[in-house]
């Protein structure tokens, strides 16, 4: 019996080899309490971004009001491959095993993203594989750009660091010695990355969160030799009107979460038009949201 068990267990993951494809990319979301951010991001997503295979949305909800909306923004958005799991009473014990069936379903390229994400340009993965397949770059850096010169969450200046250009709109610049964004290859906000890349150090390591899997990804991986590519003008914006996790005290802007859930409830949706090709100095901003009805 456990022989016939084994050659089953082989055969589904041959299986499951040969679907994956290396021209395509898949995402890993990660989301608490904010189905109107999320529903922002995969708005977003639908009409920037091409390229995507496999949506995974993994989120937390406090209650059951909660998780209702989540599923009417999953059913928004029914033309998006998504594949949704919910984290269970113990969401310290299940965050990891789930992203780790996420990963192993993933192609040979992915993205990590968090919900309170909006895309503010037009992306084709597509491209972008085709700049890391033959190349060793440690990943393509979607919020980077030669706009970057300030870091909200550290609350500095980051000049841009010095630059390869590789053509007319992509460069590629290496992570050691730099302050800010420019000196954190380790993110889950929108950066393409080859999975062999990433997969090893998150099957080795321990993390209960998305906090703690992207800080543990920061103390263990080495910047000694990275080095990144990005297109000159950043495509993703972070808005981090409030904060959801107690991992740590990120800044925020302290917006309240029921009120956003109470909007979404009513029709109303972010009018994500506002940002499109906005100039932003920094991955993350300070912005408010215009309401529109859904």
């Amino acid at each position: 019996m456990k022989i016939n068990k084994y050659i089953k267990i082989f055969f589904l993951n041959l299986i499951l080899l040969t679907q994956l494809r290396s021209d395509l990319a898949d995402i890993i979301i990660f989301s608490f309490d904010r189905p109107l951010q999320l529903y922002a991001l995969l708005e977003s997503i639908d009409k920037y971004v091409k390229g995507i295979d496999k949506i995974f949305i993994i989120y937390r909800t406090s209650s059951e009001r909660f998780n209702k909306v989540y599923q009417k923004v999953f059913s928004d958005f029914t033309k998006l491959n998504i594949k949704s799991y919910k984290q269970g009473n113990e969401p310290k014990k299940d965050f990891k095993p789930l992203l780790i069936n996420s990963l192993n379903q993933c192609n040979n390229y992915l993205l990590f993203a968090v919900d309170d994400i909006i895309i503010k340009d037009f992306i084709d993965i597509n491209e972008c594989i085709k700049y890391l397949e033959n190349n060793n770059y440690y990943g393509f850096y979607l919020r980077l750009g030669k706009n970057i010169t300030e870091c909200y969450t550290e609350g500095i200046k980051t000049p841009l660091p010095q630059i390869k250009q590789l053509n007319e709109q992509l460069f590629a610049f290496s992570f050691e010695n730099q302050k800010g964004d420019w000196g954190y290859p380790s993110t889950v906000d929108f950066t393409l990355y080859k999975k062999e890349k990433v997969i090893n150090i998150i099957l080795k390591n321990n993390f209960t969160s998305p906090n703690t899997f992207e800080s543990m990804w920061a103390k263990k991986l080495s910047k000694k030799g990275l080095i990144g590519i990005a297109y000159n003008e950043s495509k993703i914006i972070n808005i981090p009107a409030n904060i959801v996790q107690k991992d740590y005290n990120n800044k925020n802007m302290k917006q309240d979460l029921n009120d956003f859930l109470e909007k979404f409830e009513n029709g109303f949706k972010i009018d994500i038009n506002k940002f499109f090709k906005i100039n932003n100095k920094s991955p993350h901003i300070i912005s408010s949201f215009e309401f529109i009805n859904k």
